[in-house]
């Protein structure tokens, strides 16, 4: 009985923290996580529960990332708060598991947007391949895969 408890209990810790509302995103994130992975590569990845091929592009970059951890990958949907909940649950029904995922902070958009990148407008994806002196090239719409299965490769190699 203790041990049947004791796997509900963990069951129920792993259902909640998969369920975690995203982290806030605002004006200083990325700046912030600049300053934590400096000298590191990564890339940051904007979505939206309403893009649709976003769900098709996230869990590709989510294993990617897991084939090479070295290299950071940084989900943030592009959605103000009130479609937090859509957000949590499209993360959860894309399997995206323990993946760290943010979500903008307010819903001052154009803001959060400039903080990112001036001459970004919103289309989505959006992805940024920031180099380890974090020099980014921006990307709109789908990445190819494999291109970035090379990137990542040659900014550090799969263990």
């Amino acid at each position: 009985m203790t041990r049947l408890l004791a796997c509900l209990l963990l069951s129920l810790a792993a259902a909640a923290a998969a369920a975690a509302p995203p982290r806030a995103f605002d004006e200083n994130t990325l700046a912030d996580l600049r300053r934590q992975l400096r000298g590191s590569p990564f890339i940051l990845a904007l979505w939206s529960v309403h893009c649709a091929p976003c769900r098709e592009e996230l869990p590709r970059l989510r294993d990617l990332a897991r084939r090479y951890p070295a290299v950071p990958v940084v989900f943030v949907a592009a959605d103000p708060p009130e479609a937090h909940g859509a957000v949590e649950r499209m993360w959860t029904a894309l399997a995206m598991g323990e993946t760290p995922g943010w979500a903008f902070a307010h819903d001052y958009l154009e803001r959060l947007r400039w903080h990112i990148d001036p001459d970004w407008y919103g289309e989505l994806p959006r992805t940024y391949f920031h180099d380890a002196r974090h020099e980014a090239r921006a990307h709109s719409g789908v990445i190819d895969h494999q291109s970035t299965a090379r990137w990542m490769s040659a900014v550090s190699p799969a263990p």
